[in-house]
């Protein structure tokens, strides 16, 4: 299993932000095993090949992932009986969306924060191996309001 090295913006005790950053670092380590993707093959692959190399790096690690992966629908708290299928499940914790875009729009945005919504995911991220960069955003859910906000570092 994956141990995170030293990071002083997760692990220094004098970093009075370090409790609320620690809380997203998986997504900061799923960020940075995109762009070890990107670092290597560049931009040019169809989406399906990113997403499975950077599947791949994530189930090396030791974590569970799952692609096309079956999520339980919720509408007003109460589950429906047919399962919704999502792109990318790591640790039934955390929905990918990946892209190859030159830019990630509105819509995209939109797609994931419905898709933990309506599947009460905690997290999500959305990669893009775009043209010039690679980009990614990270999500959290709350679980009492079931508000899904852009997370950043700080």
């Amino acid at each position: 299993m994956y141990k995170p090295p030293y990071n002083p913006l997760f692990d220094d005790p004098n970093n009075p932000r370090a409790a609320y950053n620690k809380r997203y670092r998986f997504l900061y380590y799923l960020s940075g095993l995109g762009m070890k993707v990107y670092n290597k093959v560049k931009y040019g692959l169809e989406t399906d090949l990113y997403t499975r190399l950077f599947a791949h790096l994530v189930r090396r690690d030791g974590f569970d992932v799952t692609l096309s992966a079956p999520c339980t629908l919720y509408w007003d708290n109460e589950p429906l009986d047919e399962p919704y299928q999502v792109p990318m499940l790591i640790n039934n914790n955390v929905i990918v969306d990946i892209y190859t875009q030159p830019i990630i729009a509105a819509l995209e945005r939109s797609r994931l924060e419905h898709r933990m919504s309506l599947t009460h995911t905690s997290y999500g991220v959305v990669i893009n191996f775009a043209p010039d960069a690679f980009y990614s955003e990270w999500y959290h859910r709350d679980p009492d309001t079931g508000n899904v906000q852009m997370v950043k570092l700080i």
